[in-house]
């Protein structure tokens, strides 16, 4: 069973999440400039003790996650965007949320062997307001 932590808060090194919530979710970490995770996490395992161990393993000053678009419905999407959003507010995270129309088109060319998911969450690493 997982502990809950108090915020890292800032660290000496820029470290980020990335979620790009849905069905399956993409998640990408980085460090400094570097990709040094990636992930894609089925809404079924997406929950507190995964976001804790991200949390307690990357240590992030920033999550960014990808919103839901007003015309996707889906209640699943919707429920794992307000579950990664609230946790790290909630523990004083910073959480930059960004629709994929305004990030999308800036992305980095990615690997072509990662899934859609882990490209976008990849992809959102990068994204500076």
């Amino acid at each position: 069973m997982a502990t809950m932590s108090q915020s890292p808060g800032k660290t000496a090194f820029p470290s980020r999440l990335a979620f790009d919530p849905g069905h399956t979710t993409g998640v990408a970490a980085s460090f400094g400039s570097r990709i040094i995770f990636t992930c894609t996490v089925s809404h079924d395992y997406l929950a507190v003790d995964f976001l804790e161990q991200l949390l307690v393993n990357f240590r992030p000053s920033q999550v960014i996650v990808e919103e839901i678009p007003p015309n996707n419905p889906d209640k699943i999407t919707r429920s794992m965007y307000m579950l990664i959003t609230k946790y790290y507010e909630h523990r004083g995270i910073e959480v930059i949320t960004v629709m994929p129309g305004i990030w999308k088109p800036v992305r980095k060319k990615l690997d072509s062997f990662w899934s859609e998911h882990i490209k976008d969450a990849t992809g959102l690493i990068f994204y500076e307001p």
